[in-house]
């Protein structure tokens, strides 16, 4: 039937199949096995057929040729190593190749790994693969690697010569080690004469100081160097402080030449004294000689006697060698009045020069200084006119008149500052001058000044002549003078004057603008802006108001606000900048309104319902959307239809969430309601392992997934329900996977195999068979493997549950099918041994079961000559489903009782058993053979 299992190559089909199953593994080969089939020498698994990969070396023979596959590799040198960049697959040994892989030249016989290696060749002959080398040292380390060849202690990355013991420097890379080398540094000196031999930059050292005389700084150690005037180091007795003598060729002081006698002045001829305004000039006249290599520059300063330590002022001129004796005449300037002193200087064309200061001039009773007289007196302030008052709306003009007397160069410049509020004067931003030119000793100067603020302004005047003489006069000093020192100014200080305030004193919030009218006067600068407050009872500033001219009206906007305003501020300025600020107790006592009360209309909104303002029927009468007449709507918080709540509304949809592992929490939202809130379950089932508490959150870990839609009502405090359907979505992403372990196998062999995983490791894994039966060999551990020695044949099918320790539970239903090793092989026409023969056994197959009844698959009447109790002369037992006798049906035991009497009554009752005795169809009546005995006339059928 379709439902059997198909025992393969027995030339029977018991799953009705359309023919007998001959390729067991499906990989489109029969098995070798079956007469007429195709050479697949394993039809248990796929990978196994003729012309099949081959995979070398694992005793396998993939493509059924007889023997596994071997790796060779080819041979060119003939060395017997193989080149492992050759493979070829083959069962037996190509020509040209070996077994071996290891040759690292193929082409050079003398190269293999068992060659012998030439140190030093760059080869690698033995394929090690390195090219060996020589050990220098002995000392068992290739040089290649020794990091002291020559074992002299210096390693040879520090070594010049890494081989030679006796050498490891070489100073001046010639090629001949330090200890050979006659010239270590190659400078040129031997070594025996060289002070530095290792230092190819110096080879002596003058002072014996250990420095060489290249890099000494006082090589002569004469205690002078070339940063302090030394013109030769390496002369000790030639230096700055040595004592030249004149005319013998050397310059031993390093003055630059040899010393000779020095130049000699002869004449210095200036005045005593001298006056002037600004300045002074006289004439200078200097004659002077020299013998040999004639006068080289003359020249002549002066210092103040108030600069004694400063510079001076040089007047010098030049001349031609040779000119041994020379006059010069030159004009000099003096601009300040003092003693100047002298000092004058000769060289000659060898650098050799005098140097004479007034005790040197002194001596030589030549004049030394010059007495200097200018004009030091400064400008006479004479006459000041201004007034002692004025006044003014911005600002106070007024004119002065200063007279000024300078007898000798003349007035230059005059000055005037106004400090306000300042009796000592100092800095002004008010200041005026003039300027004067050259000779003018009596000046008149008129201007106009404009002071800006009231108040007491004090004078200061400054004046200078052309020889910059000046005078500074505070306002202490005028006063002295007997003039006028301070002006007082007064300017227009008052601010405006607020004359008339009107406001309402109510206005309507639907209306809300508010119309206030003033008026302002200010006698002196006039009104120029201003502006008003106002704020609430929470001191929340309402907005400012500009004022600009008088009579003003301002609209204010008061709409919507149910509150009273009032005035903050009311601020006033001139254009003088004058300012008033009144409040509302300033006003107040001025006579003045200060208040205005915004009151509610009955309908504020205009939505057709009063608010508190009418009858009270509109809960909010300042939004249009709010009233008895509106649809409440939910989630808004919003009590639109004015009913004492907001619209009472669940909403609940989760979405999917990891079952088994993850604990979720997952709240019903609610809108409106009088709380507190009170939620149950009103209908379908919730995944197992979640709950709904009282306050509305789903809760716990679920242990099964799927879509879960259930309905949850929310019971407000007041008894007002609604109800929300709400769907959970629990899923696993780890979620058992179970794994397919049917197929077939051979008695013997070792079953192993995984048939259940846990992603997220949830072991262990609990197994129980749930149906069928599995072969009793087989275990399921803790981990998802089954596994068992194969001890019986057959067919199992069956179903188990696995479950992990967080209760995911899966089930899987497998058939395992186990053919026998080998059966006996008999005359039948099939290969019941499985040696690839079919009927080969010296075996009589005629009556099998040896009970002296031969198979009726051969013409005999056994009926099953696989059991000697089985035969045409057996006795059947009836009622076990079993034909014993191989009459082709069941014995049937007492089924019927049969009346026998003549006369029509009821005879004794006669059970017999016949192997041949039947019911008729519709059950009505027995049939026996004419064996039947103890039966007599008159019987019938009952």
């Amino acid at each position: 039937n379709p439902e059997a299992f198909d025992y393969p190559y027995d030339g029977r089909d018991q799953d009705c199949a359309d023919g007998d199953d001959i390729d067991v593994d499906g990989d489109g080969f029969t098995s070798n096995r079956f007469v007429g089939g195709s050479p697949d020498c394993n039809d248990v698994l796929d990978n196994i057929y003729p012309g099949a990969p081959e995979i070398a070396g694992d005793g396998i023979d993939q493509d059924c040729d007889g023997a596994d596959a071997l790796n060779w590799f080819i041979d060119s040198d003939g060395d017997s190593y193989g080149n492992g960049n050759t493979l070829a697959v083959a069962s037996e040994r190509p020509a040209g190749h070996v077994a071996d892989s290891t040759d690292c030249d193929d082409d050079d016989s003398a190269i293999n790994p068992g060659a012998t290696e030439i140190l030093d060749d760059g080869i690698d002959q033995n394929c090690d693969p390195f090219d060996d080398h020589t050990d220098s040292d002995g000392d068992g380390f290739a040089d290649a690697i020794d990091p002291d060849d020559d074992n002299d202690g210096t390693l040879d990355f520090n070594d010049a010569f890494p081989l030679d013991p006796a050498e490891d420097t070489d100073t001046d890379g010639d090629g001949t080690g330090d200890n050979a080398d006659e010239d270590d540094d190659g400078d040129g000196t031997p070594d025996v004469d060289d002070a530095f031999p290792l230092d190819p930059t110096e080879d002596s050292d003058l002072d014996g100081d250990g420095i060489g005389d290249n890099s000494d700084e006082d090589a002569d150690g004469d205690g002078y160097s070339w940063w302090n005037d030394e013109c030769n180091d390496l002369d000790a007795s030639i230096n700055p402080g040595a004592i030249d003598i004149d005319g013998d060729g050397i310059d031993t002081d390093c003055d630059g030449s040899d010393d000779e006698l020095a130049p000699e002045l002869v004449t210095l001829d200036f005045p005593a004294a001298v006056s002037g305004d600004w300045n002074a000039s006289i004439n200078v006249s200097i004659d002077a000689t020299d013998n040999l290599s004639g006068v080289s520059s003359i020249s002549i300063s002066f210092r103040h006697e108030d600069n004694v330590d400063g510079d001076t002022d040089y007047w010098g001129t030049y001349f031609d060698p040779g000119e041994t004796s020379v006059s010069w005449t030159e004009s000099i300037s003096f601009g300040h009045t003092g003693v100047w002193t002298a000092e004058v200087s000769v060289t000659d064309h060898n650098n050799n020069r005098i140097d004479l200061d007034a005790a040197a001039l002194d001596a030589l009773g030549l004049p030394s200084t010059i007495t200097v007289s200018l004009d030091e007196e400064p400008p006479q302030v004479v006459a000041l006119d201004l007034p002692s008052t004025v006044e003014g709306i911005y600002s106070a003009e007024f004119e002065f008149t200063l007279d000024v007397t300078d007898n000798w160069s003349g007035v230059n410049g005059l000055g005037m500052s106004f400090t306000h509020e300042s009796p000592l004067g100092g800095d002004s931003d008010h200041n005026y001058s003039t300027s004067f030119g050259p000779g003018e000793t009596v000046v008149s100067w008129s201007d106009q000044v404009v002071l800006p603020e009231s108040g007491d302004w004090y004078v200061t005047v400054w004046s200078y002549d052309h020889t910059f003489n000046e005078v500074y006069l505070d306002p202490p000093a005028i006063a002295a003078l007997g003039l006028p020192s301070v002006i007082t100014v007064t300017l227009d200080e008052e601010p405006p004057e607020l004359i008339s305030l009107t406001m309402p004193e109510t206005v309507p919030s639907n209306d809300g603008f508010a119309e206030i009218a003033l008026e302002v006067s200010d006698e002196g600068a006039g009104f120029a802006w201003g502006h008003v407050t106002f704020v609430n009872a929470n001191d929340l500033v309402h907005g400012t108001y500009e004022i600009y001219g008088s009579p003003q009206t301002l609209f204010i906007d008061f709409h919507g606000s149910v509150e009273t305003w009032q005035v903050r501020e009311l601020y006033l300025i001139d254009y003088r900048d004058n300012s008033v600020t009144l409040d509302a107790d300033d006003l107040a006592g001025l006579g003045f309104p200060t208040t205005i009360e915004v009151v509610p209309p009955a309908d504020a909104d205009g939505d057709g319902y009063e608010g508190p303002a009418g009858d009270g029927s509109d809960c909010n009468d300042n939004d249009f959307f709010v009233n008895p007449g509106e649809d409440d709507q939910p989630w808004d918080d919003v009590d639109q239809d004015c009913s004492g709540t907001a619209a009472f509304e669940l909403e609940g949809d989760f979405d999917y969430f990891q079952a088994y592992t993850e604990h979720v929490e997952l709240p019903i939202m609610a809108s409106g309601g009088v709380g507190p809130l009170e939620f149950a379950l009103t209908s379908g089932s919730l995944p197992d392992g979640i709950e709904l508490t009282s306050s509305g959150t789903l809760e716990g870990i679920a242990t099964e997934v799927g879509d879960f839609t259930v309905e949850i009502t929310a019971t407000a405090a007041d008894g007002e329900q609604v109800t929300t359907t709400v769907t959970l979505r629990p899923n696993d992403e780890f979620e058992l996977q179970m794994e397919d372990i049917s197929g077939q196998f051979t008695v013997g062999e070792f079953f192993e195999q995984g048939f259940a995983n846990s992603p997220d490791g949830s072991f262990p894994l609990t197994t129980e068979v749930i149906g069928g039966s599995a072969p009793g060999d087989l275990t399921f551990d803790a981990f998802g493997v089954a596994s068992g020695l194969l001890t019986e044949s057959g067919q199992w099918s069956f179903t188990i549950e696995v479950s992990d320790t967080v209760g995911r539970l899966e089930q899987a239903s497998y058939t395992i099918q186990v053919i026998p090793e080998f059966e006996t092989d008999c005359h039948d026409g099939f290969d019941n041994d499985l040696d690839f023969l079919i009927d080969m056994a010296d075996i009589d197959c005629s009556d099998s079961d040896g009970d002296g009844h031969t198979t009726d698959e051969i013409g005999g009447d056994d009926c099953d000559d696989t059991d000697p109790a089985i035969n045409p002369g057996a006795t059947d037992i009836p009622g076990d489903g079993i034909d014993q006798d191989c009459s082709g049906l069941d014995a049937i035991e007492n089924p019927f009782r049969v009346s026998v009497a003549s006369d029509g009554s009821e005879s004794s009752s006669h059970s017999y058993i016949s192997s041949t005795s039947s019911v008729s169809a519709d059950g009505r009546f027995v049939v026996f053979t004419s064996a039947a005995s103890n039966l007599v006339a008159g019987d019938t059928n009952g």
